[in-house]
């Protein structure tokens, strides 16, 4: 699901991917890697909840002040803590997957009283080197009442180099030591180092210790494996604009209706290391992972 003018968690990874290739190793490490990752956007839920129940009294012909005190606000708990989307990322030797979970406050369409939800897509990808790629999803609502199309699951099968994944022969990558001697940040007891570290010391600029409030739109990945040495390779992120300043914040702040556009807070859950039950890479994994629910209470947004 892509919110509107909202940055994702799989658009944070993706585009930290394309800015640094990792080091490649000789041989992937010999332990697995599960990272858990939420984005946490209280003004976004907000938003979708009043826009939400606006549209919904619109329909029935209820207006401007009239439909404003009707509105439903947040909980006082969502209100201070609101999981916009949870992601989860697994590495084994050259297995590599991405299980995503997007949320939005939606009423549903017809509904008398008007009364939000909690609406859930979901996205998964999943490699085995360059053998096997499987991508599936759901769709997020649309905005404008109209079917929803039903989840898809596709799967890809190649020789190395072929897949979207894999590393092409000849292809450059950085030696590990270019990551030795970066600052290193401490995230919930997470070491990591900051990629816009990285792309300094590629550039041959000065590198050093930023407070974390100039560190918006910036990525921190995990500093003992900041590049996951597998057939296919991809950055360990454990952290994604964890601050802003109040100046950086009003400039990302829509002049139109006030919430923000960009500004969003994306925490490490929990990093473990061990071995991966291989079904977690599997066709049919993606296929139930995409199949869930999507419609929920409202109150489960923070669980």
């Amino acid at each position: 699901m892509a919110l509107p003018r909202r940055a994702t968690l799989a658009a944070a990874v993706l585009c930290a991917s394309a800015s640094v290739g990792g080091p490649a190793a000789a041989a992937p490490p010999e332990r697995g890697i599960r990272v858990v990752l939420e984005m946490v956007d209280v003004d976004s839920a907000k938003f979708q909840n009043q826009a939400a129940q606006l549209a919904c009294w619109s329909e029935q012909g209820v207006f401007g002040d009239e439909a404003l005190a009707k509105v439903q606000p947040l909980s006082a708990a969502l209100q201070k803590r609101f999981v916009t989307a949870q992601q989860e990322l697994l590495f084994d030797g050259p297995r590599q997957a991405e299980y995503t979970v997007h949320q939005q406050v939606w009423v549903p369409p017809g509904s008398r009283d008007c009364k939000p939800v909690l609406y859930r897509s979901y996205s998964a990808q999943v490699s085995n080197g360059c053998e096997l790629e499987v991508n599936g999803s759901s769709d997020a609502p649309d905005p404008a009442g109209g079917p929803v199309e039903p989840p898809g699951v596709q799967q890809e099968r190649g020789a190395p180099g072929r897949t979207p994944t894999c590393s092409r022969k000849g292809e450059a990558r950085e030696p590990a030591s270019s990551y030795a001697g970066l600052p290193v940040d401490q995230i919930k007891g997470l070491p990591c180092v900051w990629m816009g570290d990285i792309v300094r010391r590629a550039a041959g600029q000065a590198v050093r210790a930023l407070p974390r409030a100039q560190r918006v739109g910036d990525s921190c990945l995990w500093a003992e494996e900041p590049y996951y040495r597998g057939e296919s390779g991809r950055l360990v992120m454990v952290a994604h604009a964890d601050h802003a300043t109040a100046a950086q914040r009003a400039e990302l702040t829509d002049p139109v209706n006030g919430s923000l556009m960009a500004y969003v807070e994306l925490l490490p859950v929990r990093l473990e290391q061990g071995p991966v039950p291989a079904h977690r890479f599997s066709v049919d994994a993606v296929r139930r992972f995409v199949h869930q629910p999507a419609q929920h209470p409202l109150s489960t947004a923070s669980q």
